[in-house]
């Protein structure tokens, strides 16, 4: 790894651990909102829960990891 790959990445951390940490965000209602869509979809409009469940689902587990990510970054932080 030359300097500069070190010094970008290295800003990136940093950046994107100010991003997430610096939110509070409600992963816990974003998710349970994402349940109830995933449970009433199919029934109350079929064809747009079958185009939109892929995306939605990527969209669920991206948060999940965000939100676990969030958790340890502030873990680590609060050990400081």
């Amino acid at each position: 790894m030359t300097d500069t790959e070190y010094t970008v990445t290295r800003a990136f951390v940093e950046a994107f651990v100010n991003l997430v940490a610096g939110h509070t965000l409600d992963f816990n209602g974003f998710l349970a909102r994402i349940e109830r869509a995933d449970a009433a979809g199919p029934i109350l409009d079929p064809t747009a829960y079958r185009d939109g469940q892929k995306e939605m689902h990527l969209i669920r587990d991206l948060a999940r990891a965000t939100q676990a990510y969030q958790m340890r970054i502030k873990e680590i932080l609060d050990a400081d």
